[in-house]
């Protein structure tokens, strides 16, 4: 069994011998599976013809050193079989209820592929546009997790796992589903971002002791300097939107919290992506362990070698502007967009005065603002 390491080997030896005595529980029989699934993959028969114009192998000459072992491939997309329906998934009842009340009806695509190759203990990368259903992908895999293992006592706050997102609107998105779904199994989480007092955030962590995190990286990376947290039992984290927190500069900080995070071999790490640029290649091989990951593309055309593209549900428009030009545009494009599409409440106080959304905008130039009012809006 190549696939399997020592332990694996081990566990899938003890599970059968266990199975065969009629003595597996529900959730090792589940186990079972995922573990012959993957032995069974790895076996398949591969090509051994070669090219004419391959050079015959050279001999090894007897006294020589050995050449190095390859490095261990990765298992091949859908090396574990995905779960059709979430009675496949070995999570608890209440969760399972919970879906049910929440009107899913099946797994999505990226949930069918995911939760195997996770609940495997296997890394992930995950390519996928948003809206997907990413956000259980990787969450009901560690609420199952977390739900079988022992929380620590004490009165130090120590995550057993960590969810970073770039944005503040995502990370409280992300906890939206913590709340709704890890309290069926008594997961508690916390949402930490920036913009708000810190003192009130260290405060609701030392009294929710806190299984999960969510949390942006820069109030993370302040928490953390301020010894107001521990990750060192961090052993599954979570990289959400990994291009857009490369995009908006985030790497340093990434690389301060997985610093401070369990060693990359004694760490379960998930990266889910809607591109798959260089920078994010480079990213996964630095945080994720080698030979241990599954790769997961999801959309039309994908692959680790496609081209990337826009993705189509969005309208994009292009405008070709000077510098000094810019800022007017951007009112303008706002402004004009229907109120349902923009709405002045999310922008101002005032959502009957759309005076106060220019001026927000353009600052102190309420010239300029009069100039861009559009017809029929007051």
């Amino acid at each position: 069994m190549p696939d399997l390491s020592k332990a694996e080997k081990k566990e899938y030896k003890a599970l059968k011998a266990k199975k065969a005595a009629g003595s597996c529980t529900k959730d090792e029989k589940a186990r079972l599976k995922v573990l012959k699934q993957a032995k069974k993959a790895w076996q398949q028969p591969v090509s051994s013809t070669k090219s004419s114009d391959e050079p015959p192998a050279k001999r090894v000459k007897t006294g020589s050193a050995a050449p190095e072992p390859a490095e261990a491939a990765p298992p091949p997309q859908d090396a574990f079989a995905p779960f059709a329906k979430f009675g496949d998934a070995p999570f608890a009842a209440e969760v399972q209820a919970a879906l049910s009340g929440a009107g899913f009806a099946a797994p999505s695509p990226i949930q069918a592929r995911s939760w195997p190759a996770i609940l495997a203990g296997q890394d992930l990368i995950s390519v996928a546009k948003t809206g997907s259903g990413k956000t259980l992908a990787f969450l009901l895999p560690a609420f199952h997790a977390l739900a079988a293992g022992a929380k620590p006592g004490g009165k130090a706050v120590e995550p057993r796992a960590l969810v970073l997102a770039p944005t503040r609107e995502l990370a409280m998105q992300i906890h939206g589903e913590c709340a709704k779904f890890g309290n069926q199994v008594g997961i508690a989480s916390t949402c930490i971002y920036g913009g708000v007092p810190v003192s009130a955030q260290v405060s609701e962590m030392k009294s929710n002791k806190p299984d999960v995190v969510v949390a942006t990286p820069g109030r993370l990376v302040d928490l953390l300097e301020r010894q107001a947290l521990s990750l060192h039992r961090a052993a599954y984290a979570v990289l959400d939107e990994a291009d857009r927190m490369l995009d908006m500069g985030f790497e340093p900080e990434i690389k301060k919290i997985f610093a401070a995070t369990p060693a990359t071999p004694d760490r379960q790490t998930l990266l889910f992506s809607a591109t798959w640029p260089k920078s994010i290649r480079k990213l996964a091989k630095t945080y994720l362990r080698k030979g241990e990951v599954t790769e997961i593309f999801v959309g039309e055309g994908a692959g680790p070698d496609a081209e990337l593209e826009a993705n189509k549900a969005i309208t994009q428009t292009f405008f070709e502007v000077r510098c000094a030009a810019l800022l007017l545009l951007c009112c303008a494009v706002l402004l004009l967009l229907p109120a349902a599409r923009c709405p002045a409440s999310l922008c101002c106080p005032q959502p009957h005065s759309t005076s106060v959304l220019r001026q927000s905008i353009v600052g102190s130039t309420p010239r300029n603002c009069a100039r861009l009012k559009p017809p029929g809006r007051a």
